[in-house]
């Protein structure tokens, strides 16, 4: 085996993710187990068990990213980017406290991305007939500044904007 395989070998067997500049990460294969099973038994989440937990990691990233520069989706998929970071959290508060630490600083940027790009802190994006999370988690307390078109037209039918 020459250096360069050796090293890609063991970059994959530990699940470690070399990401962009803001979010580097790892995880054994203890812990991705763990955070599988943990999802498996909720049955909210149950369906992203056989994710790779480190892309939803990205996955929210690319979500922070979209609403700070201009969100292009509807609600719906605005509200998946929050459940995203609901399952995330999740995961996070069921993890031994060290994972959960992990998890939680390889967040930190993109969270205060995130807090960035919200106005209208006031009320939740939770309209009637969705499930609203009993925790009180920033994410979910008003909505982005760089709203698309079709995220402000379902907005304005749901009460949140007055046209």
């Amino acid at each position: 085996l020459d250096y360069a395989h050796f090293c890609r070998e063991i970059v994959e067997n530990l699940g470690m993710y070399a990401v962009e500049e803001s979010i580097s990460f790892f995880f054994s294969r203890k812990e991705q187990h763990q955070i599988e099973d943990m999802l498996r038994q909720h049955p909210e989440y149950a369906e992203f068990s056989d994710e790779d937990f480190g892309g939803l990691l990205l996955d929210w990233n690319d979500f922070v990213s979209e609403c700070s520069t201009n969100f292009e989706g509807d609600l719906w998929e605005y509200r998946q980017g929050l459940r995203l970071r609901d399952m995330i959290q999740f995961v996070i508060e069921a993890s031994p406290p060290i994972v959960g630490s992990r998890i939680s600083e390889a967040l930190q940027e993109a969270d205060e991305r995130f807090r960035q790009s919200l106005t209208d802190r006031r009320k939740r994006l939770d309209g009637p007939g969705t499930d609203t999370p009993p925790e009180d988690h920033f994410w979910r307390k008003g909505i982005i500044r760089n709203a698309g078109v079709d995220l402000r037209r379902d907005l304005i039918r749901q009460g949140w904007y007055k046209p």
